[in-house]
């Protein structure tokens, strides 16, 4: 696969010989210059890491909460509700980073389809572009 890469309005551009469809991206043609996408395919693995460790600590937390009931009213009830309240911190914690994640692979990927917009229109308007018949 030959690769090029070029910059243009503040995004690394790549020229690929032919680039498979990913789901949840606009197809693409083959040789046609796409912008980079490895920072959006970073936010995306990051959010689905931390949705996958807020599940985790979700489940633990669960675990937690029917320990703390069969326990009942013994003192180490108090030391299983702690680490409840604890862990359900680092839930919200994580969900929340996951969320900023999501947001910022959003941001990332308008970027992306912005600075191809833009590349594709200074391509459009650089002079001598046209054929010798249309000036």
């Amino acid at each position: 696969m030959a690769v090029q890469s070029a910059e243009g309005a503040g995004a690394t551009f790549t020229v690929r010989a032919c680039r498979p469809h990913k789901a949840g991206r606009p197809f693409r043609l083959c040789g046609v210059e796409t912008p980079d996408w490895s920072e959006v395919d970073a936010y995306r693995a990051e959010h689905d890491r931390l949705k996958a460790a807020a599940e985790h600590v979700a489940r633990a937390v669960a675990e937690l909460l029917r320990a703390s009931a069969a326990v009942g009213d013994h003192a180490s009830a108090v030391a299983l509700r702690d680490a409840v309240e604890g862990l359900q911190m680092t839930q919200a914690q994580l969900a929340a980073a996951a969320e900023k994640a999501f947001s910022l692979g959003q941001l990332s990927a308008r970027r992306a389809r912005h600075a191809a917009f833009q590349h594709h229109v200074d391509q459009a308007t650089q002079p001598g572009d046209l054929p010798t018949d249309l000036r």
